[in-house]
């Protein structure tokens, strides 16, 4: 008991009573307050200094998120403003196809003492970069028929085709740049021939095998064997084509084809023609990371890219047979693109996917970038 009372007037521990921890740490810091106060300032220094670590790296990912979040919507109203564009387009170059063939369909259905038989004979032709190194001209257009000679007069529909050349002619004038299709004639011709239309040509094939079609270009492969018409046949609306190469197998391109039916008859069919490379180029999206942009079918098959031509056309032995498209090649994006999604982005890889869907046709718009310049990880 002595030693107890000495000790609780020492401030010491006594046997009586067992301290807790608490009231140790305290006898320690008063007997020796410089290491105390030592501890307990260090103590709140690595508060302090854990709480503003908390803080920017909160800052700092918020702040990226908010980034990726900008990037990625910059991405995706870029990729969504160019489908629209090519949606537009589209569309508007196959509006003039149901003009050819409402036209062509009146033809049919005038007398064909209307018309004048007597041959027209081929404007003069010449080589052209942009339809493969063809010979064409644009002075006009080429009417064909099964068993064609020089001296034959021309069947009554191939002469009913004869007069369809303002609306063929009109089509392509229209795919034109604004400034060169309020131009004359000659200045009108001068753009074609420069490769400045959309559109490669406007024509006709009716189910005897007559054929018409602008700008003017020796023909000698019946149409009706051709893949377009077999699909305008068998599918008559109006609607895109996939791929097909031409009969000199020179260019790759898709067609807007209209079947055409005169009192509830299937009779032929409208169309033009636009070349898969010079579509692709119009789909390149100018933003940092860009890597190359695609158009899709509804099965998953890329019908446009700046590679798709070549590549084809290296491979292609027979034009009239229907041709393998390569797939994406990414599954969880072809699952979203068969997907009711209209839009949308995915990251796969060093990649960033951005897809808006098209109306006319109904295919995908496809980006691909540089993940990394949009998403941080």
């Amino acid at each position: 008991m002595t030693d107890d009372l000495r000790r609780f007037i020492r401030d010491e521990p006594v046997s009586v009573y067992e301290e807790g921890l608490a009231r140790k740490l305290v006898r320690l810091a008063a007997r020796r307050p410089v290491l105390a106060m030592a501890i307990l300032s260090l103590c709140g220094f690595v508060t302090s200094a854990a709480i503003v670590f908390s803080v920017v790296h909160d800052a700092r990912r918020a702040a990226r998120q908010a980034r990726e979040l900008e990037n990625t919507r910059q991405v995706l109203v870029s990729a969504s403003s160019r489908a629209h564009d090519v949606d537009v387009e589209l569309s508007d170059l196959a509006a003039g196809v149901e003009a050819i063939g409402a036209a062509t369909v009146e033809l049919l259905d005038r007398n064909a003492q209307d018309f004048d038989h007597t041959q027209r004979p081929l404007p003069a032709l010449s080589a052209s970069a942009t339809y493969g190194g063809a010979a064409v001209s644009f002075e006009g257009i080429a009417v064909n028929w099964p068993g064609k000679t020089a001296s034959a007069e021309m069947p009554a529909n191939a002469a009913r085709l004869a007069r369809a050349e303002r609306w063929l002619r009109q089509v392509v004038v229209d795919s034109l740049p604004s400034d060169d299709r309020k131009g004359s004639v000659a200045q009108q011709n001068a753009a074609l021939v420069a490769g400045r239309a959309q559109l490669l040509r406007a024509f006709v094939g009716l189910d005897d095998g007559a054929f018409a079609q602008f700008p003017a270009r020796e023909i000698s492969v019946d149409p009706r064997k051709r893949p377009w018409y077999r699909m305008a046949s068998v599918e008559p609306e109006l609607h895109w084509t996939r791929p097909v190469v031409d009969a000199a197998m020179r260019t790759l391109r898709i067609s807007a084809v209209f079947g055409l039916r005169s009192q509830g008859a299937f009779v032929g069919v409208a169309g033009c023609d636009l070349r898969v490379s010079s579509l692709a180029r119009r789909l390149a999206l100018d933003l940092p990371g860009f890597r190359r942009a695609y158009l899709v079918t509804e099965d998953g098959r890329i019908a446009v890219s700046d590679s798709l031509e070549a590549s084809l056309l290296a491979g292609t032995t027979n034009p009239d047979e229907e041709l393998n498209l390569p797939g994406v090649d990414d599954p969880v994006l072809a699952a979203r693109l068969a997907g009711p999604d209209r839009g949308g982005y995915l990251e796969s890889g060093e990649r960033l996917f951005v897809f808006a869907k098209l109306v006319s046709p109904p295919w995908s718009y496809v980006a691909e970038l540089e993940r990394a310049r949009y998403i941080e990880h």
